[in-house]
């Protein structure tokens, strides 16, 4: 299994490559890079894993895929956001003492939303999830003090026979941290790894 990790914009020294902010919604980047590496690599087979911002990136693009991309095999995610609660000056986000309030100053009015409510509500892998048409697992904490997947968006996960929903009761947010009985203890780690290799053994059989 070969991994590529990718960078959002302006993250990782890319300031002068992508002069824009990254956001939640921006799951066009994601898909551009996965286009481009199925191309270039000749790749018949790949899955996308993501967390927490990352896994609403992942989510809202297989929604967007649907089964358009025979590619995609599956999507792994833990604690995604999927319910979101040109340059710019730094100075925009003077004052913002929350998340919210970065959002409304900066987030949204750089990246062509309204606001930090218009930001949420388009950005949101919620509005799509239902779409998804790939082996998918959303692994999410009940005592995640940061992301809360809302009863309608739960609703739309269980209905999606292709969505596996693990949730556990404790993890918080992206910890899940498992006593090493056999392995480093990285528990969402494991779900995600031994996921993907039962999705590809069945693959390969099947062909």
């Amino acid at each position: 299994m070969n991994v590529v990790r990718m960078n959002q914009r302006n993250c990782g020294g890319t300031d002068a490559i992508a002069p824009t902010l990254y956001h939640s919604g921006l799951s066009s980047d994601v898909g551009a890079l996965a286009e481009a590496l199925i191309a270039s690599e000749g790749l018949t087979r790949i899955a996308l894993a993501g967390y927490s911002m990352g896994g609403n990136l992942v989510l809202k693009l297989a929604g967007e895929w649907g089964d358009s991309h025979k590619e995609l095999r599956a999507v792994a995610t833990v604690c995604p956001a999927l319910d979101l609660p040109g340059q710019f000056s730094v100075s925009a986000a003077d004052g913002a003492s929350s998340v919210r309030a970065f959002d409304n100053q900066v987030t949204a009015p750089f990246s062509g939303f309204r606001d930090a409510d218009d930001y949420y509500a388009r950005a949101a892998a919620a509005n799509v999830v239902e779409r998804i048409a790939v082996p998918t697992i959303v692994v999410h904490a009940a005592d995640d003090p940061f992301i809360r997947i809302q009863p309608e968006s739960r609703a739309k996960i269980l209905a999606n026979s292709n969505i596996r929903y693990l949730e556990s009761a404790h993890g918080g947010h992206c910890a899940f941290l498992a006593a090493p009985n056999g392995y480093d203890g990285y528990w969402a780690e494991r779900q995600i790894v031994d996921f993907l290799r039962r999705g590809d053994e069945k693959n390969r059989a099947k062909t």
